[in-house]
Formats: C-alpha cells, structure tokens, sequence
C-alpha cells in the first residue's frame, strides 16, 4: 500500500536527511584532516631524516677533506723538511771543506804565531809544558828531558827548581837538543817520548779540528 506522506511529516524527514547529511559530512571532514595531518607528519618525518642524512654526509665529506688537506699538509712539511736537512748537510760539506782548505791552516798559523811571541816573553809557558810532560811519567824513570839550547841557558836554574819540586832530580837527565825547538821539551822513557814542542801541539790541534 502507498503511504502517503503529508507536508509536515516530509518536513521532519527533511530535518532528519540533513542531520544525517551534515554529521555524514563532519565525519568525512575530520576524517580528511586526519589524513592530512598524518600525512604532513610523515612528509616533515622524511624531511628531517633526509635533511640528517644530508647533514651527516656534509660532515663525512668534511672531515675527509680535512684529513686529507691535513695529510697534504704533513707530507708537504716532512718533505720541506727533507729538503733542509739535504741543503744543510750539502752547507755542512761546503763549509767543512771550505774549514779544512782554508780557514783552518790560517787559524793554526795565527795561533803560532801568538804562542811563539808569548814564548819570547815568558818563562811561565815552557815551564808549564814541561811540568805537564813531567807528571805524565811521574814514577817511571829513568827519564831524559829534552830542551832547546837557548832554553837550557837561559833557563836551566828554572828547570832545576822545577825537577827539585817534582822529587825527580835522580832520575831526571837535563839534555841541550837542538832538536827541539825553542819554549818546549821532550821527555825520553823506557816506554816511549812525551812531545811538548810547539809544532807538535799544533799538529794534535788541528787534528782535533778537523
């Protein structure tokens, strides 16, 4: 049977479709705000773990860079180091022999020339030598000390008092060598001589310099 619907009973369901209607409509709505927000969560999500992969890579990338940059660095001063210890060993040999050629004859002959001046004007020098010539062999007689002509007249008393105070008169023999050149001595031992002449100190000298 057809119901018919009469003007105010269509009015209530007019009421009724549209409540319906619209919570219908709410419902899509917040459904779609969810969806978005969820879906904004996940896109800013991605971005910030794209933007930390970037940000880790940068710093990986730099501080290879850095270490490598670092490691030029330290290769190019080990082998600037390199370098200056080659140029200054060939400096060294250039110097060395520019020393032994050259400087080193001229500083010898200098101070020869000064000691023999000294030996001229003092007693003190070929004293002294022969003192220190002496107490090298001290106890191990007998024993000849050698001395330059001028020095055994000029200085024989001096000797002497030198011999007297060392205890060594017996067995000391005082010799005139011309041999020997004027301010130092030699001593004669049964094992062997002691060389106290200028020349001779001069030689050991340069040997040490060189």
């Amino acid at each position: 049977m057809v119901e018919v619907i009469k003007s105010g009973d269509f009015a209530q369901v007019s009421e009724r479709l549209a409540v319906f209607e619209f919570a219908d409509q709410s419902w899509h709505v917040a459904e779609t705000r969810r969806a978005a927000r969820c879906g904004a969560a996940r896109i800013l999500w991605s971005a910030r773990a794209r933007a930390t992969r970037i940000r880790d890579d940068a710093m990986r990338e730099a501080q290879r860079v850095q270490e490598s940059q670092v490691e030029n660095r330290a290769d190019a001063a080990t082998d600037s180091l390199v370098k200056a210890a080659a140029e200054m060993r060939q400096q060294r040999e250039v110097w060395k022999g520019d020393w032994e050629a050259r400087l080193l004859p001229l500083a010898i002959a200098i101070a020869e020339r000064l000691v023999r001046r000294e030996l001229r004007c003092s007693t003190d020098i070929p004293l002294a030598w022969m003192r220190e010539a002496l107490e090298l062999v001290s106890g191990n007689g007998p024993l000849r000390l050698h001395v330059n002509p001028d020095d055994f007249r000029g200085r024989g008393g001096s000797i002497e008092d030198l011999l007297r105070q060392q205890g060594l008169t017996e067995i000391v023999e005082l010799i005139s060598d011309g041999e020997v050149s004027a301010g130092g001595c030699q001593v004669e031992t049964p094992f062997g001589n002691i060389d106290q002449c200028l020349e001779t100190q001069l030689k050991r000298l340069e040997e040490e310099l060189v």
